[in-house]
């Protein structure tokens, strides 16, 4: 059944069908075996009070944080269409995409089924994740900073080691030694490929130009002793970029690198030539004007993804306010996911870092520029007069069922609609249990280590 996107400016019209919550298990090819795909949990909302004008559904959404702003899935999927796939396909070899961040399990279903501009899945494509939809990634700082499952994916891609297949490394990441076993039940990595053949692709293998991107959109943590920069961001990328240099035959001026704000870490080792801040405009010039131009059908592109990761609830859909005991009222009632709230309930969300967790609304019709107070299960979020309004709001006041009221006393035709609920993921510290563990550097070397690490991304 194809499903109906979200296009950038956050608008869907259309009834969807509820439908349950994904599998636990970690996903495989093609969904063979069920990755969790987030267009499909589409919850229904109901409308009490109003008239209903564009039937409403709730969709989730998944995003990579820049520093200028977010890429939404919809984003990259219609990047990738608008930059090499139209308007003839002849742009490339193949494309592997492997994302760090928070969520990044839900920039899957774009891919795969396509978005309202461009249906259709993107071809000759793999894509493998830190984290389902729905889950937060988790790293460590410490003596060895690194990502988890993006560490062990890496590892398993290392030429000294094995330069390993698509699926081959995603499904050997997920037993690395590197990679407790409590730590993958936690994240659920999550991969795709299309068509199937794509699965056996390599690193490298491209037979003409090779490109590549690597993006950390912000390095920062807040901590016990504040907001600072970490380490293990920057670690993976060095690696990821020393590797794509020694042992896959991609050129340093064929690497774009764009890093938090332009500068490294204080403290980080040298290596990582930056080339930028990563904002979005530059994310979006790779796509561009990438460092060789993509044509003839045998040019590989591989991209690089990390950081926190955003996760959104949209309510699209459009009501009218209607008379009810001397004002205009409309209500929405609405329900989210236990995964959902679980990724909200944290309280280290911090205003100077990222954010509160926030309500925006993109549809406000509103002649008369009345106040319209907007309610949040009964908590005041202010007063909204214009469209892109928006209130940030106190995680704890969401729950599994949830209603959203609009009042005023002005007079017009009011319309509301078309509202998100998006944060950035935050950090999330504490230890992570893991044994000692040892893995091999080369022949003959064997590196121990235990300790306890840094949870969220």
């Amino acid at each position: 059944m194809r499903k109906i996107m979200l296009l950038r400016a956050g608008l869907l019209a259309a009834s969807l069908l509820t439908v349950g919550a994904p599998s636990s298990a970690s996903s495989r090819n093609n969904g063979a075996n069920g990755y969790a795909d987030q267009s499909l949990i589409v919850a229904p909302v109901g409308v009490p009070s109003g008239a209903v004008l564009v039937p409403f559904a709730g969709q989730y959404h998944s995003a990579l944080v820049t520093r200028s702003g977010r890429i939404w899935d919809v984003d990259l999927a219609n990047l990738i269409n608008e930059s090499w796939l139209l308007p003839l396909d002849t742009g490339y070899a193949q494309l592997n995409i492997h994302m760090a961040q928070c969520f990044g399990g839900g920039f899957i279903d774009e891919l795969d089924h396509g978005t309202t501009l461009f249906p259709g899945a993107i071809p000759r494509l793999s894509i493998n994740t830190a984290a389902r939809w729905d889950k937060k990634s988790i790293g460590v700082e410490g003596a060895d900073p690194r990502n988890r499952y993006s560490f062990a994916w890496w590892f398993e891609q290392d030429a000294g080691i094995a330069n390993k297949a698509m699926l081959n490394a995603y499904t050997t990441a997920l037993s690395n030694q590197t990679y407790p076993a409590a730590v993958r039940a936690a994240e659920l990595p999550q991969y795709f490929s299309a068509p199937d053949a794509q699965d056996a692709s390599l690193l490298g293998s491209g037979p003409d130009k090779k490109v590549a991107l690597l993006f950390v959109g912000d390095d920062r943590d807040r901590t016990a002793a504040g907001i600072v920069r970490n380490q293990r961001h920057y670690r993976d990328a060095l690696r990821m970029y020393g590797t794509l240099r020694n042992n896959f035959g991609f050129a340093a001026a064929d690497i774009r690198v764009y890093y938090h704000d332009g500068t490294a870490p204080a403290g980080a080792p040298a290596g990582l030539p930056i080339d930028g801040a990563a904002t979005e405009a530059n994310f979006n010039a790779f796509f561009a004007a990438p460092p060789q131009p993509i044509a003839g059908g045998n040019d590989e592109i591989f991209i690089w993804t990390s950081d926190h990761g955003a996760l959104r609830f949209a309510l699209a859909g459009q009501v009218q306010l209607l008379p009810d005991a001397g004002v205009q009222l409309a209500r929405l009632d609405f329900q989210l996911t236990p995964e959902y709230l679980t990724a909200l309930n944290t309280t280290d969300f911090d205003p100077q870092l990222f954010g509160l967790p926030r309500l925006d609304i993109a549809t406000l019709n509103n002649p008369g520029n009345a106040p319209v107070s907007v309610l949040l299960n009964g908590h005041a979020l202010g007063v909204a007069r214009l469209a892109g309004d928006g209130f940030d709001l106190d995680p704890a006041w969401l729950s599994s069922s949830n209603t959203l009221s609009f009042q005023t006393s002005g007079g017009g035709s009011v319309v509301v609609g078309d509202l998100s609920l998006s944060f950035v993921a935050p950090n999330e510290i504490g230890p992570v249990p893991e044994p000692a563990s040892a893995w091999l550097l080369g022949p003959g070397l064997l590196l121990v280590f235990s300790f306890a690490g840094r949870r969220g991304r």
